[in-house]
């Protein structure tokens, strides 16, 4: 009996691995939401500290992690709306010049990304409150600490995988 055998065995009656699956991978998103909004909670404090401090007249007020985690979904959601709004676009002028370019698809994610990175200050502003200016200074940090976590992640996990294709000894 193979693997996969073996865990479709161990379901309920009635459960399909496309169930699993989908628990799974609502599972993960709920996980994700969770470590964004942690991490975006991590950037406000990295901002205060950069600051001079929570009693610092430039500082902003620390969010809830369910405020955080309203702020991460709702600009996601946004994202997602614009980028298919803008892939259509292009899709449809590809369509009429046989297909997108690179440069287009690069374009596409340059104009997802400035309109997310907007909308997640604009989020900011009021979710916490502060300026919008100070909403676009969190959102920095909280891409250097995202930057940061994926360098280290990537660090580790490219040693192991390096590690496990070294030569047998």
């Amino acid at each position: 009996m193979s693997g996969t055998a073996t865990l479709v065995a161990l379901l309920p009656r009635g459960v399909g691995p496309l169930a699993v699956a989908l628990i799974a991978l609502v599972g993960l998103l709920v996980l994700g939401v969770l470590v964004a909004a942690c991490l975006l909670c991590g950037a406000c404090d990295l901002y205060n500290r950069l600051v001079g401090g929570r009693g610092s007249p430039r500082s902003v007020p620390e969010p809830s992690i369910r405020k955080a985690a309203v702020v991460i979904i709702v600009t996601a959601l946004v994202r997602f709306v614009v980028v298919g709004c803008v892939v259509l676009v292009f899709a449809s002028k590809g369509r009429q010049t046989d297909g997108i370019s690179r440069e287009t698809a690069i374009l596409v994610e340059v104009i997802s990304e400035a309109i997310g990175f907007l909308v997640m200050a604009d989020l900011l502003r009021g979710a916490l409150p502060t300026t919008f200016g100070r909403a676009i200074l969190v959102i920095l940090c909280y891409l250097l600490i995202v930057f940061l976590l994926a360098v280290v992640l990537g660090a580790i996990f490219g040693g192991l995988f390096l590690w496990f294709l070294r030569p047998p000894s």
